[in-house]
């Protein structure tokens, strides 16, 4: 009977969907190292951005706002310096804040691409700069720079079915939508520059939360938000309502069925496949995926209720 009753609960009527940001709604305009090189070249010369990615080991635009991404570019990824990793093991969860972490990434990440701290690549003669080093002098302009570029249209852009398909959820079909990232607090200003619609709400940050996916905690968060911001004439939604729509397995896909909720891995091929990110050795065999996010509505369609 218990079974039974568990089983009725799950296939409740989806009331909630909540989505990735990056590599699921928003994407870079260029790739992140090739921003990165632009950024840099006035302050350290011109760095070969195919080294500028090897260092910061930029798979995915979720380098540049989310910090747990830590994905290989292909075996034997450990020969290669990751500022990146580095900094994430000593500092998970932006717990030296997100200003200092990511002048620590963009630190290593420059002179791991070859960058002299002291400005003799460059064409800069360090006589000049007495006992300070040249990137490290630079570096706080530098960072603000990146961070700016990235927290608006700048930097990333909607995915093309993104808006409109939030949008439908909500209008159409009577279903509150809610953002779930492990970024910090400029994934709401580039939402809101890229004209998101207000409704999508809340967005729940790892930065701010102290967690991040995979675990339950923020996936918790998230509902306990929505449920104590609804009317009275609303009904609590429980997660066996809610499903979570994102680019990776762990972290989206296994971290939101470990909360309870239902979810799709969304798998984005791009022109080159650029936008399919995969797992090392990843077993997709039960896990229900979809190509873009049409793929949400004919899901929640074909429910049984």
């Amino acid at each position: 009977m218990r079974q039974l009753e568990l089983r009725s609960d799950f296939m409740r009527p989806i009331r909630l969907v909540t989505f990735d940001a990056l590599h699921t709604i928003i994407t870079p305009r260029q790739p992140i190292h090739v921003q990165y090189s632009r950024v840099f070249s006035p302050y350290v010369g011109d760095l070969d951005p195919e080294r500028i990615k090897q260092s910061f080991r930029v798979v995915t635009a979720s380098e540049c706002l989310v910090p747990h991404r830590l994905r290989a570019m292909a075996k034997g990824i450990d020969q290669y310096h990751s500022a990146l990793k580095d900094v994430q093991k000593e500092h998970p969860s932006y717990n030296k804040g997100a200003l200092n972490w990511w002048c620590d990434v963009i630190r290593r990440t420059a002179i791991g691409a070859g960058a002299d701290e002291k400005g003799e690549t460059c064409g800069i003669s360090s006589t000049n700069l007495g006992l300070n080093h040249f990137l490290d002098t630079h570096l706080t302009d530098i960072t603000q720079k990146l961070l700016m570029r990235f927290s608006s249209g700048e930097g990333y852009e909607a995915f093309d079915d993104a808006i409109a398909i939030i949008c439908r959820l909500q209008d159409q079909m009577c279903i509150k939508t809610a953002v779930i990232s492990n970024g910090d607090g400029r994934i709401r200003t580039v939402l809101t520059d890229l004209g998101f619609p207000s409704f999508l709400d809340p967005v729940i940050l790892s930065e701010e939360e102290g967690s991040e996916k995979p675990s339950p905690d923020i996936f918790k968060k998230a509902l306990e938000v929505i449920n104590r911001t609804a009317d009275g004439s609303e009904s609590i939604i429980r997660p066996s309502q809610c499903l979570h729509v994102g680019d990776e397995l762990i972290s989206d896909y296994q971290g939101a069925l470990n909360a309870g909720w239902h979810a799709l891995l969304l798998r984005r091929r791009g022109a080159e496949g650029e936008h399919e990110h995969k797992e090392a050795e990843e077993n997709l065999k039960q896990v229900q995926t979809i190509r873009d996010l049409c793929g949400i509505i004919k899901w929640v369609q074909t429910r049984k209720v």
